[in-house]
């Protein structure tokens, strides 16, 4: 359970749903916030279900390996 005073809303990018919440200084991914993950990476659900943030289905890859498709998640605007 994350209880750190984010309000988490449903975010649609392209055509895949993510968990974010909205800062002043832009969004927080859910997923990314869970992992820590850096700027030049990126949060890969194991099981492609971008919904379930279960740190067991997350894990961080290099932002340039094939898996990565155009589009796909790889905003840094994550702040902790």
């Amino acid at each position: 359970m994350v209880n750190n005073g984010y309000t988490w809303v449903l975010f649609k990018k392209d055509t895949e749903p993510y968990a974010i919440a909205n800062t002043p200084e832009g969004k927080i991914f859910l997923n990314r916030y869970i992992m820590g993950t850096a700027e030049d990476m990126v949060t890969h659900p194991i099981n492609l279900n971008t919904l379930d943030n279960r740190k067991a289905n997350l894990e961080n890859k290099r932002a340039d390996l094939e898996f990565v498709k155009p589009g796909e998640e790889t905003d840094t605007e994550t702040e902790n």
